[in-house]
């Protein structure tokens, strides 16, 4: 009995350690347990927080990008609108300078055209003075050549007529009337034409009155010599006359010393008169020709 107390008591006694051991094991499972859970759940925190961190860190770091992003972005518009600012103040003052420049020039373009009109005007005023002078001098020149050459005919036909008027009959002195007035009739046509030529070179004169002065020379030139022309024609038609007269002269005496009839005479008159005439109208129309 007393062993079976025994193992009894060594049973129970192994049962108490069994169940000792058993709820200390389950004790330190528990806690052990607890401290994984704790583990666990501060592992999980600090994950947690360390997510949450870094989520925080990365929204900082977006939000830091972010302002560095609008800052760098509002300074770069600054420098656009501070360099359009700067294009624009240069634009302006370039455009200034350009409407400057092109005032001055336009000034001086106007003034050197005013300079230009006025010089052009007061070189017209002088031609035209001068022309008016050159044609003064020319009317005053031909008005004195044709008052010695009418004065010089006045005396020729003067001289003529005291010549022939003793020798003449009334017969002749009608016929030699009548050939006068055909001679002024044809000498005044001559002076018409002259008069008409020298309008036309007047007016030719006043047209060309910018033209150079070696051609009003030039012309003066030519002036001289058909005046020098007309006055060996006028001297050779004097001549003509005269030696006419002396031939006619002639022919009276002749004709009364031989006792020739007054009409024989007078044939012989009419047709040297014609031969007359006709030598003075060729020479006429050469001279004109050369001319």
């Amino acid at each position: 009995m007393r062993t079976s107390q025994r193992r009894q008591d060594e049973t129970e006694e192994q049962d108490a350690e069994r169940r000792k051991d058993l709820r200390m094991r389950t004790s330190q499972r528990r806690q052990d347990e607890m401290e994984e859970q704790e583990a666990e759940r501060r592992k999980d925190l600090r994950m947690r927080t360390s997510q949450r961190r870094q989520y925080e860190m990365e929204e900082q770091e977006a939000e830091r990008r972010k302002d560095l992003r609008m800052r760098t972005s509002q300074r770069r518009q600054d420098e656009i609108e501070e360099q359009e600012a700067e294009r624009r103040k240069d634009l302006r003052m370039r455009t200034s300078q350009m409407r400057q420049d092109e005032t001055e020039e336009q000034e001086a373009e106007r003034r050197k055209d005013l300079r230009m009109r006025t010089s052009q005007r007061r070189q017209d005023e002088m031609e035209e003075q001068e022309a008016e002078r050159r044609k003064d001098l020319r009317m005053r020149t031909s008005q004195r050549r044709q008052d010695e050459m009418e004065e010089q005919e006045a005396e020729r036909r003067k001289d003529l007529r005291m010549r022939t008027s003793q020798m003449r009959q009334d017969e002749m002195e009608e016929q030699e009337a009548e050939r006068r007035k055909d001679l002024r009739m044809r000498t005044s046509q001559m002076r018409q034409d002259e008069m008409e030529e020298q309008e036309a070179e007047r007016r030719k004169d006043l047209r060309m009155r910018t033209s150079q002065m070696r051609q009003d020379e030039t012309e003066e030139q030519e002036a001289e010599r058909r005046k020098d022309l007309r006055m060996r024609t006028s001297q050779m038609r004097q001549d003509e006359t005269e030696e006419q007269s002396d031939h006619q002269t002639d022919a009276l005496t002749v004709a009364a010393t031989k006792g020739k009839s007054c009409l024989q005479f007078e044939e012989n008159f009419l047709h040297t008169n014609d031969v007359c005439c006709q030598a003075l109208n060729i020479h006429i129309m050469l001279t004109s020709k050369t001319t």
